[in-house]
């Protein structure tokens, strides 16, 4: 027969009626807790009993204190004389029991229950979802610097699309738990005070946690969507177990030990974040070694010049230069794509080789595709904006801007050719058609008017 059981005790550490009512019964049962764990429970065979049970808690002892704390232990003294025993303790909570129906409660005094509950959750519940929500907000502060540099980038990426919302939904989740702390305090205090009454607090946490699962989706769909193997993905997890679990770990044993407080954090905090900070250098090291995530390329031969090697690519284009003038000089072709739910943006590059065929046609395009309009004006006016005309201090002016021009030839919605200055203007255009924008370049040909309407049928959406 089993001495020991472990129990799933899936409740906020703040539900002490339903902590209380729950060892009871367990007691009935002939099980006796022993140890308080996260989220198991460890109970030891007893002789089935009525006991009462008492949850209080400690706001001076913290996770890195060896225990019982030298307070905790006048505590105990003090409720033994009392009658009631202490059961088990974790951290901040301690748990009594005694078997005398007629023991004197605990805790009789609302406002020292209300102020000792109230710093056990600062400890407990708000520094800590603080510290996790100001790395949320670093996050998205990141974010938003990289989509004011470059939102078409940021929109076709595909992982920190789909990270967002992750940042996001654990954003809130850290919120829910010390909002209803501070809602709590707000009428458990003055109900303490004038009523003499105790208002047991109830912390959503399954609410915080269903945030947190939410997250797990979009975080699930971003590891899908970034181009990086199941592998990679995998194996960050493995650092992320290792950095946050093993941190806990070592927490326990060294204060176990009896290390000082402030040395266990310090090496506990310690481990996590060089364990982590390790772990994503070498997978970064390793993912650059690999090519993991970029754009796999179809390689069909290679050349030699000054000495080295360079492959030449055959990619599948949707337009090429063959598609608009006749020539018979050897290229490489290039297709980089890159996307997410908002944006789809496809780099391709039509170069000759430089020994045999300087100076052929040269076609680089790009093709942004997206379902949502706001998004399409987002793109079109990025790319306006990085052409503009620069004045210098001379007077001079660097002609660089984008000016409209008749798109009905295109059958596009909008149309532009850019203006280069005098020095080497390379032929650009940018054409927008309902849910694609493509911007166009030749280099070394100057296209006639049949050859861009021709090259503009074959990009156009519809084609």
């Amino acid at each position: 027969m089993n001495q020991t059981k472990r129990l799933l005790v899936p409740l906020s550490v703040y539900d002490q009626r339903a902590m209380e009512s729950l060892l009871e019964k367990q007691a009935a049962e002939g099980w006796l807790l022993t140890r308080i764990g996260t989220p198991f429970w460890t109970f030891e065979r007893i002789a089935p009993q009525p006991l009462r049970f008492a949850v209080v808690y400690f706001s001076k002892a913290t996770e890195y204190d060896p225990l019982p704390t030298e307070d905790q232990k006048d505590k105990e003294i003090l409720c033994a004389q009392s009658g009631w025993h202490p059961a088990a303790r974790r951290h901040y909570m301690q748990v009594f029991y005694t078997a005398d129906t007629d023991a004197p409660p605990l805790e009789t005094d609302p406002v020292v229950q209300v102020e000792s509950l109230r710093k056990a959750m600062g400890r407990m519940t708000i520094r800590p979802r603080m510290l996790t929500l100001a790395v949320c907000l670093i996050w998205l502060l990141q974010y938003g610097l990289d989509f004011r540099h470059d939102a078409i980038r940021f929109l076709s990426d595909g992982f920190k699309v789909m990270a967002l919302p992750v940042w996001l939904l654990l954003m809130i989740a850290c919120l829910v738990e010390p909002i209803a702390c501070l809602v709590w305090y707000q009428k458990a205090k003055p109900a303490a005070v004038e009523q003499n009454l105790f208002l047991e607090p109830h912390i959503p946490v399954r609410v915080s946690w269903l945030f947190v699962g939410a997250a797990c989706v979009p975080l699930v769909l971003a590891a899908l969507t970034s181009g990086l193997p199941l592998q990679w993905f995998l194996a960050w997890l493995l650092v992320c177990v290792v950095a946050i679990g093993g941190a806990p770990l070592l927490r326990n044993r060294l204060r176990n030990r009896e290390y000082p407080a402030g040395l266990n954090k310090t090496l506990s905090v310690f481990w996590a974040v060089a364990v982590y900070v390790v772990g994503v250098v070498v997978l970064l090291a390793v993912s650059l070694a690999g090519g993991l995530g970029r754009t796999p390329h179809t390689e069909v031969d290679s050349y030699e010049e000054n000495g080295r090697t360079y492959p030449i690519y055959s990619d599948p284009l949707p337009l090429t230069v063959e598609d608009l003038t006749e020539s018979d000089g050897m290229y490489s072709r290039t297709a980089y794509t890159y996307a997410s739910p908002l944006l789809f943006r496809g780099l391709y590059d039509q170069s000759p080789l430089i020994l045999d065929n300087a100076g052929a046609p040269t076609l680089w395009y790009t093709v942004y595709d997206t379902d949502f309009d706001f998004v399409q004006e987002l793109v079109v006016r990025q790319l306006l904006r990085e052409h503009k005309d620069e004045p210098y201090e001379d007077g001079l002016v660097f002609r660089d801007s984008y000016l409209p021009i008749d798109p009905t030839p295109y059958g596009a919605q909008a149309a532009y050719q850019l203006q280069w200055s005098t020095t080497g203007p390379i032929p650009r255009y940018l054409l927008c058609w309902p849910g694609r924008v493509v911007e166009l370049s030749f280099a070394s040909w100057d296209p006639t008017d049949e050859q861009l309407t021709k090259a503009a049928e074959i990009l156009a959406p519809d084609a």
